[in-house]
């Protein structure tokens, strides 16, 4: 029977995340700020009992001790065995107890798509997840915090001083001081900023090039959109505290599906606004978003571009094409009958951006479970295109480097059969290449060449100050 108790009342929520952040394979599910339905809790994950990672074709298992044993390539298939054979129920109100957690990269397209490998321009795993037999879950509506442990590989009670003792002993963090307010996404420098402090692998007149390749492979007919990003490197030499850092990214840029993972090989920071998939139960959810608009601090122009986003007939169409992609991708695996789209093409509004979102829903089959919803509609159609085969061999054709973790997703996966995982946008990564970031937009027939760049620069501005603004502050 799981066991749950309230503790770290005294202890601020940056201090625990800062804590959590120090530990090596350590997944933190943040919503950064509370948003009824959608973020409510963040979830602190740390002392994984297992290890699995996803490394040259390779799935394989580490324990405590650092001991690998190689499992083989059927990653699905070893991990929808593992929640069947480690299944309970659980009714509890908090969410994720405990479970699987961790990424999966972009690149494990070319092993459920049996693509050729790709360009790899990285050397970290494509999967990381941990086995996390006791999980920290803060409400951030009641400010109550809870130690859940399920005592499935552990004993409860030594976990739970574990917990307490690697949280709540190792620092104190307070950012109440700090001023973000002028955050700078309004700046008419972002561009400026990124030509100085960062190495882009496709300048301006190379991106206006590749876009129109893709607008000519939906004059061909081949696709109907396809996602086109560049990356970003942080030029400076700055030796960066992440732990640090990602407590300024979530009060710089709160996000809904926000996340902090960190192994030996890499670090993210993740601020991102978008849900792929969820189950609750047998019901499902996918919510893509398509449609950027920047925001502004005169409210009468931030009226007027959330406005100009609702009626683009190009950011519209879009969206449409996406939802429609992702409603099939469900039809897949969901009860015949059951997919309906509750949400299409509404405005949502975050901190520095305006975005048009859709929700849709079906009802998975008993005979089925999340990850097999999760596998069939991998990678995100948002961030590919349509149809989603042809798009994602036009991104491989025309993108410099692969994307590793970007556009992959952070996801946890319960013991009770219920998920929850986003598409990994709006993030930093850490890794032996240095400090990294990417970002794009859907390319459509109808896009114009210097909007579509606007776009990237839009994406990137969060990510963008805050570097600056690391430079600023003393914790």
């Amino acid at each position: 029977m799981m066991k749950i108790v309230e503790a770290f009342s005294d202890i601020s929520i940056d201090s625990l995340i800062y804590n959590t952040s120090l530990q090596e394979n350590c997944v933190i599910l943040d919503s950064s700020s509370y948003v009824k339905g959608q973020g409510e809790f963040i979830y602190l994950c740390v002392r994984p009992v297992y290890s699995y990672f996803f490394k040259d074709n390779i799935f394989f298992q580490v324990d405590r001790d650092g001991e690998r044993i190689d499992i083989g390539e059927n990653l699905f298939d070893y991990l929808n065995q593992f929640l069947k054979d480690h299944y309970r129920q659980l009714d509890s109100y908090i969410g994720f107890c405990g479970g699987l957690a961790g990424y999966f990269g972009y690149e494990l397209k070319d092993h459920i798509f049996k693509f050729k490998d790709s360009k790899k321009s990285y050397s970290y795993p494509d999967l990381f997840l941990g086995v996390y037999d006791t999980v920290v879950a803060i409400d951030l509506k009641s400010d109550t915090r809870y130690i859940c442990a399920n005592g499935l590989f552990t004993d409860q009670d030594i976990e739970i001083e574990e917990i307490i003792s690697l949280l709540g002993a190792a620092s104190s963090v307070d950012l109440d001081h700090v001023n973000l307010t002028e955050s700078g996404f309004f700046s008419e420098k972002i561009e400026e900023i990124i030509n100085s402090d960062f190495f882009s692998d496709i300048d301006k007149s190379e991106y206006f090039e590749k876009v129109q390749s893709v607008k000519a492979a939906i004059y061909r007919g081949d696709i109907y959109q396809a996602n086109f990003t560049r990356r970003l490197i942080y030029r400076g030499q700055e030796n960066f505290d992440l732990s640090q850092l990602y407590l300024l990214l979530r009060r710089l840029n709160p996000a809904p599906f926000s996340a902090f993972v960190k192994t030996k090989e890499l670090t993210i920071l993740c601020s991102s606004p978008e849900r792929f998939v969820k189950v609750v139960g047998k019901l499902a959810q996918t919510s893509p978003i398509k449609g950027t608009i920047k925001r502004s601090s005169d409210p009468e122009v931030d009226l007027a571009n959330k406005k100009a986003l609702e009626s683009s007939h190009k950011d519209r169409a879009e969206l449409l094409m996406i939802t429609d992609l992702l409603r099939n991708d469900f039809n897949r695996v969901c009860e015949p009958g059951s997919v309906v789209v509750r949400r299409l093409l509404e405005s949502q509004s975050f901190k520095s951006v305006h975005h048009l979102v859709s929700d849709i829903y079906g009802r998975i089959p008993a005979s089925l479970s999340s990850i097999d919803l999760f596998r069939n509609c991998f990678p995100g159609g948002s961030i590919t295109g349509a149809p989603k085969i042809r798009a994602m061999e036009i991104i491989e054709e025309l993108e410099p480097v692969s994307r590793g973790l970007y556009t992959g997703s952070v996801a946890y996966f319960d013991f009770s059969g219920n998920m929850d995982t986003n598409i990994v946008i709006r993030t930093i990564f850490s890794s032996e290449q240095g400090l990294a970031l990417q970002t794009g937009g859907g390319i459509v027939f109808d896009s114009e060449l210097d909007q579509e760049f606007e776009e990237t620069i839009v994406k990137a501005a969060s990510l963008v100050t805050l570097f600056k603004k690391a430079n600023e502050i003393v914790f």
